[in-house]
């Protein structure tokens, strides 16, 4: 039998026996206790040896599997202190459990295999959370699993997923987190989990059992068994930016102010929650390292996105990089490219989106696209390019083109990044326009039309909801038209929105719904017929995506030799990409364009093949046109046209 607790030493004890590892070079004395289960008394306690690295070791000869323990650390004091290696754990983390790994495999789950794509950017990734994908009963899955693990390995979830067609899921913190109370799983409590307290472990909230260890790990390589055997590949949320507290982090009681950066005798905060992991320490760097390759081979994770990623070193960023790539060569590695606060190293050192050049293999989120399409996600009255922005056109060009130098943009007059272009490669850049964080899209449209509405005769002339149906769909149609990886938040697809009530009086929309209800944050399935179109609208955006390779190039001199842009003008982005006519009207009004003119001979004698059209997108031509000298096409009002020339 093969058990154990750790991945710093002695992993795994064919014997049968159990050895125990810790790092702190200053403890004067640790000992192990062992436990019956996550809550009652010590059973044994044993004394750990120093040796000339640091490593506090110990064997026990005899069979501890699915006990549980803690160490105890003497210093100045005594202290009890989880496992910072431990991948399994009873309730609320406060103990880890050896456990046999092998026992919490689902069948098939040894053969099981990673997703793999031709190139990196053939991946369309959909964020959502354990919680938020199952909750509402909208969806008919099984009581026991509603909010679980389990509840997203069911086949009416699954089956949504398939016929939307994105390719990877993006699931929010999975790992241990502290601020939920687990013990009483009672399905009242809602967070999303970015205040990690157990690195190496699964949440037991998510979990039908969490009071034992190896249940949260069968659970969740189901889910993971699921997802794969349905072709979807699964990336996970991680937080190495900060701890859910400083003082009780284990690392903390263990080797005291190691584990983050300090400025003088105070504790950095870059990431605005209070501390900042020291990545740039050799045992930090080595923790996160091990952690990541051990998440890649145990659960068979296709990919991770590193929230801040802008507070960790870029040294350990592209470390990590080369050694999961060792691991699967196909993993999809990005983060966010900035931290919240000053961070306590110089920003020339970290993984930001300004030295996204220095990073191997790891992409990071463009909020150039994000706010050039929709207005700053900070500011309510800020317009972008589909809801009222004026001259935007250039910004919109920008991230066409993956922020990637062309010879066509104009970076004297782009000033949302002052470096201009910062990207090297089309797989390094992260396109959406929502997330978890802020205000969903459909929500944002709704707060920018109603802080501009008194200021335009204009936007009263026209039907509010026809008006932001045709933003929502034109927002995503940039996104999926853009160089670069395709992302959006789940719900999206089909007019999410966290509208906050008082009784039955409506108080505005969430903007940061990190803890508040389930009811809020929950995906609503059951659609009307304009949920229904949206929801047909964006299965035919990634259909066409899909379809056509133009949409997926990668280098600057693909990107430059086949991107030309014909129109940057009066709220019209027109440009083709080798064969394909791109259009983006962001006009309240329909625009009627001379092609034939425009385009000169390209499209003269040549069929034009429609695939994207006012309210509709398919992989299948929706019509077909005759390309003449005098070509003119109508333009929907606030729409995205493709054509492929044929």
């Amino acid at each position: 039998m093969k058990t154990i607790n750790t991945l710093c030493e002695n992993l795994l004890n064919d014997d049968g026996t159990t050895t125990f590892t810790l790092w702190s070079p200053s403890a004067k004395a640790v000992n192990v206790n062992i436990y019956k289960d996550s809550f009652g008394e010590k059973e044994n306690s044993y004394k750990l040896e120093k040796d000339s690295s640091n490593f506090w070791k110990v064997t026990i000869n005899k069979n501890l599997k699915n006990k549980f323990y803690d160490f105890e650390v003497t210093n100045s004091k005594t202290i009890i202190a989880q496992d910072p290696y431990a991948v399994a754990v009873g309730v609320n983390g406060i103990r880890a459990m050896v456990c046999d790994l092998k026992d919490t495999n689902p069948e098939g789950f040894e053969n099981d295999k990673y997703v793999s794509l031709k190139r990196e950017n053939d991946a369309i990734i959909m964020e959502t959370s354990i919680a938020d994908a199952t909750n509402d009963k909208s969806i008919d899955i099984p009581e026991k699993y509603r909010g679980k693990f389990l509840g997203m390995a069911q086949k009416e979830y699954i089956d949504y997923v398939k016929k939307l067609g994105v390719t990877h899921i993006q699931i929010m913190p999975f790992f241990d987190f502290g601020s939920i109370d687990e013990s009483k799983n009672d399905g009242m409590q809602y967070n999303w989990g970015y205040d990690p307290v157990n690195y190496f472990s699964l949440e037991g909230s998510y979990s039908t059992n969490p009071f034992d260890g190896n249940t949260r790990i069968k659970e969740f390589k189901e889910l993971v068994n699921t997802l794969h055997r349905n072709n979807i590949g699964i990336i996970m949320d991680v937080v190495f930016n900060h701890t859910y507290s400083l003082g009780d982090f284990c690392f903390q009681k263990i080797e005291p102010d190691y584990f983050f950066r300090k400025t003088n005798s105070s504790y950095s905060n870059g990431s605005g929650c209070g501390n900042e992991v020291a990545s740039e320490k050799e045992m930090v760097r080595e923790y996160i390292i091990k952690c990541v390759c051990y998440w890649t081979k145990e659960y068979h994770i296709d990919g991770f996105r590193f929230d801040l990623m802008g507070c960790i070193d870029i040294e350990t960023m592209n470390l990590i990089s080369r050694e999961l790539k060792k691991i699967n060569p196909n993993i999809i590695l990005y983060g966010e490219g900035w931290h919240a606060l000053q961070c306590g190293l110089e920003n020339k050192l970290l993984a930001l989106k300004e030295n996204v050049k220095q990073l191997e293999k790891i992409g990071v989120f463009s909020d150039d696209i994000r706010d050039s399409i929709k207005g700053h996600v900070f500011y309510n009255d800020s317009m972008g390019f589909v809801n009222g922005g004026n001259k935007m056109e250039n910004d919109i060009a920008f991230s066409v083109v993956g922020a990637i130098r062309h010879y066509q943009v104009d970076y004297s007059n782009y000033s949302y990044s002052s470096n201009g272009p910062w990207n090297d490669n089309a797989c390094k850049i992260i396109n959406y326009v929502s997330c978890h964080d802020n205000y969903t899209l459909w929500d944002k449209l709704n707060i920018v039309y109603d802080e501009n509405i008194k200021k335009s005769s204009k936007l009263k002339k026209i039907n509010k909801k026809k008006l932001l149906l045709a933003q929502n769909r034109l927002s995503a149609a940039i996104v999926f038209t853009s160089q670069g990886i395709p992302f959006f938040l789940q719900g999206e697809e089909i007019l999410r929105s966290k509208e906050m009530y008082d009784g039955d009086k409506f108080i505005g929309y969430a903007e940061n719904s990190y803890n508040l209800s389930k009811e809020i944050n929950s995906i609503k399935y059951n659609l009307n017929e304009e949920k229904k179109k949206m929801l047909n609208y964006y299965k035919g955006l990634i259909a066409v995506r899909k379809k056509f390779n133009q949409f997926k190039l990668i280098t600057e001199n693909e990107i430059n030799k086949s991107i030309a842009f014909y129109k940057l003008n009066e709220k019209i982005v027109l440009y083709t990409i080798d064969d394909l006519i791109v259009i983006y009207n962001a006009n309240i009004r329909s625009k009627k364009l001379n092609l034939g003119k425009i385009l000169e001979n390209k499209i003269i004698g040549k069929n034009l093949e429609v695939y994207v059209y006012d309210d509709k997108a398919s992989d299948v031509p929706l019509k077909i046109l005759k390309g003449t000298k005098c070509f003119e096409l109508k333009i929907p009002m606030v729409s995205c046209t493709v054509i492929k020339i044929s």
